[in-house]
């Protein structure tokens, strides 16, 4: 009888499943996020589309080496979404100029004790307007300093960090806070009256949606956002810890509002978790209506939050 020979390699089509079920997994997930009006766990998955587009874009590139072009190609098919979803972040190019008026945001994490740090920042910055989320009673004792480059702000520091301090630079009127929900967190509303003319400010900071009641807490305290920040007929700005990214559900509703992301055009900046890349997002945001041209954007530096601060300056006067 003759002797079959065995050479010990699996067949092609075989070694080619690992690769091609790892590109679909990773694939899905954006597609799941697609589906976050029917669930708050789904809507999670549309915040991280900078870590599918990395993580797709190395398994392809890494399939086609392989000479695995069929899954190569069905790679590129599934990096379309998170592509459109972060194309908007580079494209169109940034205008430049100078601002009229520059604002910045930042949640100072209320465990944080490097209030020296933030008050220099923000004395270097001199932002026109700041809101801060999470301050203890210890941060406000610690930003009195500010009062002199701020002579008017509206404070809430309450506990569980949802409170929050908002400086401003300029005459403060029909100042308004409303709570939500049945931990009422608080969500500030003021006019400030800026040499250009008034501009309707929301501060804001409705807690993360990672269980379902903190979803319907984090629900709740967005319709209210967006009903009052929509029903301004002013030039309007939303500042603050949105714990949710512009592709997000609640993301998009300020969007289809007709808001504008101030990172649009600056590419992308995660200023929350920064220090584990698989987490960071961006959801620290300065939103615009009708406010003119945007034309600067940044982060600041680590200043002991798990946040990093969010300054961005318009110019209220262009057409």
């Amino acid at each position: 009888m003759q002797e079959v020979e065995h050479s010990g390699k699996k067949p092609k089509s075989r070694r080619s499943w690992p690769g091609l079920v790892l590109v679909i997994g990773a694939g899905l997930l954006p597609v799941l996020g697609e589906f976050g009006r029917l669930h708050w766990l789904l809507d999670l998955f549309s915040h991280f589309q900078a870590q599918y587009f990395i993580f797709i874009a190395l398994c392809g590139l890494l399939l086609f080496i392989r000479g695995q072009r069929r899954s190569a190609i069905v790679a590129a098919v599934f990096l379309i979404l998170p592509a459109v979803r972060l194309a908007p972040l580079w494209i169109p190019p940034a205008p430049k100029g100078e601002p009229d008026i520059r604002v910045a945001t930042f949640n100072v994490l209320g465990s944080n004790t490097r209030y020296a740090e933030t008050l220099d920042w923000i004395r270097r910055e001199q932002p026109d307007v700041v809101y801060l989320c999470e301050p203890t009673p210890a941060w406000v004792e610690a930003l009195q300093p500010l009062a002199e480059l701020y002579p008017h702000r509206v404070e809430n520091p309450k506990r569980g960090n949802i409170g929050f301090v908002l400086f401003s630079r300029f005459p403060i009127r029909d100042t308004r806070i409303t709570e939500h929900g049945a931990v009422e967190v608080p969500l500030v509303a003021i006019t400030v009256e800026f040499p250009s003319g008034p501009v309707r400010v929301f501060g804001a900071h409705p807690l993360p949606p990672i269980s379902g009641f903190w979803a319907g807490e984090h629900t709740l305290y967005f319709e209210a956002l967006v009903t009052g920040a929509a029903a301004s007929d002013t030039p309007t700005l939303i500042l603050g810890d949105l714990n949710a990214t512009r592709w997000g559900r609640r993301g998009r509703e300020l969007i289809e509002a007709g808001f504008e992301d101030a990172a649009v055009g600056r590419g992308y900046r995660a200023t929350w978790s920064r220090s584990n890349p698989l987490f960071a997002i961006p959801i620290d945001l300065i939103l615009s209506r009708d406010l003119g041209v945007c034309v600067e954007f940044g982060l600041g530096p680590d200043l002991g939050s798990d946040h990093r601060p969010v300054i961005a300056g318009f110019q209220a006067s262009s057409p």
